[in-house]
């Protein structure tokens, strides 16, 4: 059986639970990362430079990548495809949404 921690003694995240990639690409990221980094990151990026927020940890972000890799059986030569095609935008609104609702938390304050 393969196993992937995140970390030294972390948990393995192949054991992570969803119902499709995109769901259990998320739930990947709620174990990665604080709410607060999901709350105030973007997703690494080339482009990246020119938005005030910062990059989600990119050591992390291999971690999350080799997860939804290994998990759903994509192999390393398509896995930018399958990022770029049918994933980015569900993680991008999935970040939008996480900023949106700690700012509407703070606001009721």
């Amino acid at each position: 059986m393969f196993f992937l921690q995140s970390f030294e003694n972390g948990p393995n995240l192949l054991n992570t639970n969803g119902k499709d990639f995109r769901d259990y690409s998320i739930g990947v990221l709620k174990r990665l990362y604080t709410r607060e980094e999901l709350k105030s990151s973007i997703l690494p990026s080339s482009a990246a430079h020119i938005y005030a927020k910062k990059q989600l940890d990119p050591k992390r972000f291999k971690v999350f990548r080799d997860a939804v890799r290994i998990k759903h059986k994509i192999s390393e030569q398509h896995f930018d495809h399958f990022y770029s095609k049918l994933l980015r935008k569900t993680l991008t609104d999935f970040l939008y949404q996480e900023g949106v609702r700690g700012k509407k938390k703070e606001v009721r304050s």
